[in-house]
């Protein structure tokens, strides 16, 4: 028997301003099956599962559910249709029980609009069942663990009838045990006929629970097959958009001293217990999913977030994170967020790549030594390739990959001997991250201390010489050059093995 279409979507298409994130995606959910949906970080999976959900529109093709074409106009129409998400975070009331959130802002009424308790105890354990679980209905939410509260999550899905079930990686707070036990319970769902969208990118458990599954690279549809007609390699390198075998790191050179060493170094509450070193001449990676921390590393070492514990020391002295006394280390800073926080969005190009050198630059009187700025800046517009009619142009003239390479300008007029960048070519086309990554080669080449954040696999493999990966606020696995490549990588973030060789 063919299993019946639940949910069908083609020629998906969403723009924001000129940036189009998702182009013409084709999606078929049939009843009873998991179709997985993966993809690197940026790569559309959550403004898909967002028009899907109700939270967004698209701006072209159209969205089918059981045959019939839908206006998804907001959460409600969504619901009202059978789509429920459950996100990575977790939206329950910690006071409130769990039978009173599986039904909340639905609660069974008896006469007079008094809430029925017994009949919503009782339908509460009944979504439970289904999901073959047992918990304490009147238990408050707080006093449950990260996977009940999950199942809660499901259970109050299915409590208002949920056909297709959104899960934005469920599994990513989970310990193994509590994995396994999830996976059950969706294969009960799948059983029931739901249909399911699973995101992940865990191989192991995807090869568990799914049955088709198509990969999202840049806003396409890379790929959608049967899962048992893929491989693992297949997916990894539709997903990063180029065969494992051309992925490769630098020949080794020459290293000097130890530039930086982080000793225990621990955020409340953000990440704990982080220990590494960068030689000058190196290039170290520190990747991680969204969430667990890595950026944050390098916002506390150059101290524009602060520590709870731990210690930094910089060519061997003692360092107190504080952004100016790390400017004067030689540390520099480099944002993931550069419009936010790197660019001063009302001034020049010129004003911009100075901004990091004002004091060097100013006169007595307190003006500007135009000239010297003005050799400085076009130096490092030449030096970059910075594509500017002239310093004078306001910087949001510029496209995404000039804005960060005036970014990085700004603090290479400094000379540092340590250079930390967040997520260095977020947004930016594949011209500017080559040339990027080329110019983070040729800092290292000249002696200086590297240390780039990333959530993006294959450029951390493309350009660092080992790489230190972050799951869940700790350092779980560290990979050498001689065995840095994606495919490590991922089995490293989402796989199962990798503690053990921490070093």
């Amino acid at each position: 028997m063919v299993a019946s279409v639940l949910m069908s979507a083609t020629k998906l298409t969403k723009r924001f301003g000129t940036n189009i994130v998702l182009d013409g995606i084709d999606f078929t959910l049939q009843e009873g099956t998991v179709h997985v949906l993966m993809g690197e970080n940026g790569a559309g999976k959550s403004t898909f599962i967002k028009m899907i959900g109700g939270l967004l529109q698209p701006d072209g093709g159209e969205i089918r559910i059981r045959g019939n074409t839908v206006d998804l106009r907001n959460p409600a129409v969504a619901a009202a249709h059978g789509v429920r998400v459950v996100h990575q975070e977790i939206h329950l009331a910690p006071t409130l029980s769990v039978a009173e959130n599986i039904f909340l802002n639905a609660m069974p009424r008896r006469s007079f609009g008094r809430i029925d308790r017994r009949k919503m105890r009782q339908d509460a354990a009944e979504m439970l069942s289904r999901l073959g679980v047992r918990l304490d209905v009147d238990a408050p939410v707080e006093t449950l663990g990260v996977a009940q509260r999950q199942l809660v999550e499901i259970a109050r899905a299915l409590a208002r009838k949920a056909e297709i079930l959104i899960l934005d990686e469920p599994t990513a707070a989970l310990s193994a045990a509590e994995v396994d036990a999830l996976l059950e319970r969706l294969h009960l769902l799948k059983a029931q006929g739901l249909g399911l969208i699973y995101i992940s990118h865990r191989m192991e458990e995807v090869r568990r629970i799914g049955d088709v599954v198509s990969v999202l690279r840049d806003g396409r549809l890379a790929l959608s097959q049967p899962l048992a007609a893929v491989t693992d390699d297949a997916l990894i390198e539709a997903m990063i958009g180029r065969s494992l075998e051309t992925i490769s790191t630098r020949a080794e050179g020459a290293l000097g001293q130890t530039a930086l060493h982080v000793q225990g170094l621990s955020c409340a509450d953000v990440f704990e217990d982080v220990t590494f070193s960068i030689r000058a001449g190196e290039v170290v990676g520190v990747v991680g999913p969204l969430g667990s921390g890595f950026v944050d590393v390098g916002r506390v070492i150059h101290g524009v977030q602060p520590m709870s514990q731990g210690m930094i020391s910089v060519f061997g002295k003692d360092h107190r994170p504080e952004p100016r006394r790390s400017m004067e280390a030689g540390i520099a800073f480099v944002p993931e967020d550069r419009k936010q926080t790197g660019l001063m969005l009302k001034s020049s190009v010129r004003r911009n790549a100075s901004a990091g050198l004002l004091r060097e630059l100013t006169k007595r009187a307190g003006f500007i030594a135009g000239g010297d700025e003005c050799r400085k800046v076009d130096d490092i517009i030449h030096s970059l390739a910075i594509n500017t009619p002239d310093a004078s142009s306001p910087v949001t003239t510029l496209s995404g990959g000039n804005q960060q390479k005036v970014v990085l300008g700004r603090w290479l007029l400094r000379n540092p001997r340590i250079l930390i960048l967040a997520e260095p070519t977020r947004g930016v086309d594949v011209g500017a991250k080559e040339a990027i990554y080329a110019l983070l080669r040729q800092i290292a080449g000249r002696g200086g201390a590297v240390l780039v954040l990333t959530s993006d696999l294959m450029e951390a493999a493309l350009i660092c010489d080992r790489v230190k990966v972050m799951r869940r606020g700790r350092i779980v696995d560290e990979l050498p050059k001689q065995k840095l490549s994606v495919a490590a990588l991922v089995n490293s973030l989402y796989g199962d093995g990798g503690a053990a060789r921490v070093a």
